[in-house]
């Protein structure tokens, strides 16, 4: 992952739905359906801090995390593509905006 600080993936409704899809098979159980540390794994190893909005960096920065890990979130490089990775930033970001 690059990992830029701008997202080279158009944040599109086909974009976000595409994020949503991997968030809710790859991410929802540790960070809850909302992006939130209240499910039980989460409890144990999401620190609450790092899933506020006002807490997330540039887009790069974002990706950086979900590729690579961070603390106790695991890498997802290889499972996701680069593209996969910026959809889900589209769809993190879709969701702090509502």
């Amino acid at each position: 992952c690059r990992c830029r600080n701008q997202n080279p993936v158009r944040e599109t409704r086909k974009s976000v739905m595409k994020g949503e899809e991997l968030f809710k098979k790859n991410c929802v159980k540790c960070h809850g359906p909302m992006n939130e540390s209240n499910s039980v794994t989460a409890k144990r190893v999401v620190q609450p801090e790092h899933d506020n909005p006002d807490d997330l960096d540039t887009d790069g920065a974002l990706a950086w995390k979900i590729k690579n890990g961070r603390g106790h979130m695991p890498t997802w490089d290889p499972q996701l593509t680069e593209e996969d990775v910026w959809h889900l930033v589209n769809y993190i970001n879709h969701m702090t905006k509502y």
